[in-house]
């Protein structure tokens, strides 16, 4: 468990990855930067105290951005940075001790998980895109219909 200290740094880690990621709404060069950067903090904060130390900075970083949007970048956040971050610092903090000393999990085996998390996020986001733009392209083709049909000859 960590101590006092330890949780202020995890809550100002979390605000400064939340604060990394708002300034997408920004746009510009900054806006990439930041978003580049946004993971940074909850990693870090996660290596260095532990598994609780990084949900707790990505619990304070929710918690900023759906102040700062008012919720509706709060699950991008969550997909993009908040989940591959403590999914790498858990597989980054998993060992075991044996004989010749303490085994740490495999790099390369966290790459894999990454990656199956990545894909995944990518379908997802890929199916909401298809689901809209079927929502819209029917609506489209409603609306044409019926202006076809309404127009006097």
């Amino acid at each position: 468990m960590p101590n006092s200290k330890n949780i202020i740094w995890s809550i100002i880690a979390g605000l400064l990855g939340g604060a990394l990621f708002s300034m997408m709404m920004k746009g510009g060069l900054s806006a990439m930067i930041g978003l580049c950067l946004s993971p940074l903090p909850v990693i870090m904060a996660g290596l260095s105290i532990g598994f609780i130390g990084a949900t707790i900075a990505s619990a304070a970083g929710l918690l900023l951005l759906s102040i700062l949007t008012f919720g509706e970048a709060t699950v991008i956040y969550f997909a993009w940075d908040i989940a591959p971050s403590l999914l790498l610092v858990y597989l980054a903090l998993k060992h075991r001790t044996q004989n010749k000393g303490t085994v740490w999990y495999p790099i390369g085996y966290m790459l894999s998980w990454l990656s199956l998390l990545t894909a995944g996020i990518a379908l997802l986001t890929i199916l909401a895109i298809v689901a809209a733009l079927d929502t819209a392209i029917a609506s489209t083709v409603s609306n044409t219909a019926a202006e076809i049909t309404a127009t006097p000859v």
